[in-house]
């Protein structure tokens, strides 16, 4: 199975025949693309996240952008005249709502403490191993994936590794265990969004989501954190950049992709977020990537490539 292959699954929720496949492709493209913009929102966050976690306690910024997040999103959905129809709002989306905050809550407190214990490129590589988790995962779920899917993996993880760390540089300590453990709920937060959005509305299941995180986060910045309210007003654009672009925005466009592509080749796809965190130190920061960061870059590019061409193959439309 490609990138965006769904196979019988998808069909048959959607109601699908195969006399309307072709239509299905068009939305596993727009899929494509929501993941892809996903992708770069989080890699052209990292410049605002990076400034908010300098200049915030950790559950202070979390809470900051979580409100934001979810405050962008209901003024958003207070707007739209479909989302007054009453049968959206069902158990089953309360359900999703409620898992899918817990493991997001979860995967982001772990990787905020472990970021403050580790280098931003051993940080990143950590981070991104949910390529590996999530197939890893979906075997003990009974999913299967292809050979070339595999190696598609196996060349995205080396690609991250030249990219982000430096010649003998990696050493696990106890930041990258924090990070780690974080990869793992961001893995389960990848496959529990899979079950949900097929039934619930992204943009409410999104929103519910961050109302649930950004609660437990307030009250957790408030047991433990000592910040004033001038030194949240004075971080405030990195905290509404990163709340509105990165959670608000790019997560509910990663809910909307997943409609459409299954977990494995979900996070093949927004593995390109420390390609494109990559781009924007250059374009902003002036940073510029060594030989071994380019090959890296370019090892990534030709796995989420491969990957795609397979499912196109596999429809027989090349």
């Amino acid at each position: 199975m490609g990138l965006f292959a769904q196979g019988e699954k998808r069909s048959k929720i959607y109601g699908i025949s195969n006399g309307q496949r072709d239509g299905f492709m068009k939305k596993e493209t727009t899929g494509a693309i929501c993941l892809l913009i996903c992708a770069m929102i989080w890699g052209s966050a990292f410049v605002a996240i990076r400034l908010g976690a300098q200049n915030l306690p950790a559950f202070t910024y979390t809470a900051g952008r979580l409100v934001s997040g979810a405050a962008a999103l209901c003024l958003f959905i207070a707007l739209m005249p479909r989302y007054r129809d009453r049968s959206l709002y069902n158990k089953d989306l309360l359900r999703g709502c409620l898992v899918c905050g817990v493991v997001y809550t979860f995967a982001v407190i772990l990787q905020q403490y472990g970021m403050a214990d580790t280098t931003a490129g051993k940080g990143g590589f950590v981070a991104a191993l949910y390529i590996l988790m999530v197939p890893v995962i979906e075997i003990f779920l009974g999913r299967k994936n292809s050979p070339v899917i595999w190696l598609c993996i196996l060349m995205a993880t080396v690609g991250l590794f030249l990219l982000c760390i430096k010649p003998g540089s990696f050493s696990v300590g106890r930041g990258e265990l924090f990070v780690l453990a974080s990869t793992l709920f961001y893995s389960l937060h990848i496959l529990v969004i899979d079950k949900y959005v097929v039934t619930c509305d992204p943009l409410l299941l999104s929103c519910g989501q961050f109302i649930f995180s950004a609660a437990v986060s307030v009250i957790l910045a408030l047991l433990f954190d000592k910040s004033s309210l001038s030194a949240v007003w004075e971080c405030r654009m990195p905290v509404l950049y990163a709340g509105i672009m990165s959670c608000a925005v790019a997560h509910t466009l990663q809910m909307i992709g997943q409609k459409t592509a299954r977990p494995t080749q979900a996070s093949l796809v927004l593995s390109l977020e420390s390609v494109f965190s990559a781009i924007s130190g250059y374009l902003f920061l002036h940073e510029i990537l060594s030989a071994r960061e380019f090959a890296g870059c370019l090892i990534i590019f030709g796995a989420i490539l491969l990957s795609h061409f397979k499912g196109k193959r596999e429809k027989g439309t090349l």
